[in-house]
């Protein structure tokens, strides 16, 4: 994440030196003056839902996307409690699905009224 930050913070950087003002580069770009600032100084920690469209509008992933079949202690895991069959291996990604799905959720709660 450090690299996309520092990617963002410097492409914002450059561009509102080119355009002048946040303001400007905010009407251009359709994201907000105060979004931009914080990119231009780096000022987040984790990318929220206006870092992650900005990020989108500038083409800058902010993770690194890795092969599955290398990430070492997750297939340690599997390897260490799957009992070889078919059945179990879909049991076994069903269950990792769920857990994926309740982080998701569970990242968010309890909603915003």
């Amino acid at each position: 994440m450090t690299g996309a930050k520092k990617k963002l913070g410097n492409i914002v950087r450059k561009d509102v030196n080119e355009l002048g003002s946040y303001q400007k580069l905010s009407a251009k770009m359709g994201i907000s003056a105060s979004t931009l600032f914080r990119l231009a100084n780096e000022d987040w920690q984790r990318p929220g839902r206006a870092i992650k469209e900005a990020a989108e509008k500038y083409s800058v992933p902010l993770k690194k996307h890795r092969n599955p079949s290398e990430c070492e202690p997750v297939l340690k895991a599997i390897s260490e409690i799957w009992d070889g069959s078919d059945s179990h291996a879909k049991a076994l990604a069903g269950a990792l699905k769920n857990i994926h799905n309740l982080a998701i959720h569970s990242y968010n709660y309890p909603p915003s009224s």
